[in-house]
């Protein structure tokens, strides 16, 4: 995926996400950041694919299976609106485990870890 196609899918996918779950959660959560990575499907057919991980604040109980479920099929119905043909593959992680991910992340990309 060129990088234009990348921000613009990426912006999407992020406005998206944060408005279906905060409209319905209604303040519940928080949920921030919402990060989104290309990846390619290795084990598959080779396809690259949009990982996104959303990171959530709040009552882990109270997240709804039929509600975060179903989020995969609305964002892959809005991003054929747009015209973005990778399929999305979504991960919810507690802000508490966000710290440490992202600063594995970032040391196998070899950027400095955040404090």
């Amino acid at each position: 995926m060129k990088q234009a196609d990348f921000d613009f899918a990426e912006k999407v996918v992020t406005r998206f996400v944060k408005a279906d779950l905060d409209g319905y959660f209604k303040g519940a959560f928080v949920f921030d950041p919402i990060r989104v990575e290309t990846q390619i499907d290795y084990w598959g057919d080779g396809e690259e694919y949009l990982e996104i991980i959303i990171v959530f604040d709040g009552d882990q109980k109270l997240l709804s299976p039929r509600r975060t479920g179903g989020l995969t099929s609305r964002l892959r119905d809005k991003l054929e609106d747009e015209d973005i043909t990778a399929f999305p593959v979504l991960r919810f992680m507690e802000k508490s485990e966000w710290m440490g991910y992202e600063r594995a992340l970032n040391k196998a990309k070899g950027k400095v870890a955040t404090a």
